[in-house]
């Protein structure tokens, strides 16, 4: 065999290899990389954003609302517990009731309770209170001026209706301006969904009929391969048939339909004119 064919069989090896070799690995199932999903951060909503059902207070002024206050102290200053201020809350006097449709879109309620640090210390006392669905769940106990804040921490999950109340603590309301600072909201999570039953088993029996469907064309292509590389292995051992004689300039021209097709174990190898 001479070497100029040799060069050839070689460079079609080497074609053929790459070409099977990527149709194999081509069809196959590409996964991409597990992924680990991450939870995100549950979303927050104020109290002071959202709309009430009702609300009042023991505060009675022909000037005023006479309304919690909404960002605010009741004396419509910036929020203030212990020395600690905040931008977001409710600011009441007692006796206060708040009432909030929760409609069990909430799974958790936060707030800083005290006694707004605009009153001078010991001469306010309050008592925070939460009822749930008509259930009281939750007592602060009595909170004094010039205390810090007291956190609340309390499961609103599955909750339809809550009352916030605020009560002086016995001795009068003289002085008692509360504060529900920070106070809000964990939204609930959505469900996740979850097919039914039904879709689940089509949907499984999809999956397993690509990837048999996949191991049909892996084999296809394997046994492809495995024919291709026996050929041009064959061809190297001296079994292909003998090489034709290759055209020249000088020649002597021959009509193009008397050229021969040579086939040499792969379809497209041929031989014909001006090939050299």
């Amino acid at each position: 065999m001479s070497g100029g064919l040799k060069m050839r069989i070689a460079l079609l090896l080497v074609l053929t290899v790459t070409a099977l070799v990527g149709f194999v690995f081509g069809r196959q199932d590409v996964r991409a990389p597990a992924v680990t999903e991450i939870d995100p951060a549950p979303a927050t909503v104020y109290l002071s954003d959202l709309h009430w059902e009702s609300a009042s207070t023991g505060w009675i002024a022909l000037a005023d609302d006479n309304l919690p206050k909404l960002d605010n102290s009741f004396l419509n200053n910036p929020i203030a517990i212990g020395g600690k201020s905040y931008e977001k809350g409710v600011g009441t006097y007692p006796l206060s009731e708040i009432s909030y449709s929760l409609d069990g879109k909430y799974r958790l309620l936060e707030a800083d309770l005290g006694v707004d640090e605009s009153v001078p210390a010991g001469q306010g006392s309050v008592v925070f209170k939460a009822f749930l669905d008509d259930v009281l769940a939750y007592e602060s106990g009595t909170l004094r001026s010039g205390s810090p804040a007291v956190s609340l921490h309390l499961s609103v999950e599955g909750i339809g209706k809550m009352r916030l109340v605020v009560e002086d603590a016995g001795d009068g309301s003289s002085l008692d301006y509360a504060d529900w600072a920070n106070a809000r909201f964990t939204v609930s999570p959505a469900p996740s969904f979850q097919p039914p039953p039904e879709l689940r088993k089509m949907l499984d029996s999809s999956r397993e009929e690509r990837q048999q469907g996949r191991n049909r064309d892996w084999e296809t292509a394997r046994q492809q391969l495995s024919q291709e590389v026996g050929s041009i292995s064959r061809a190297f051992d001296g079994a292909a048939p003998p090489a034709p004689k290759l055209w020249h300039p000088s020649t002597p021209t021959v009509a193009s339909s008397s050229w021969p097709t040579i086939k040499w174990g792969l379809p497209w190898a041929t031989a014909a004119k001006g090939t050299a």
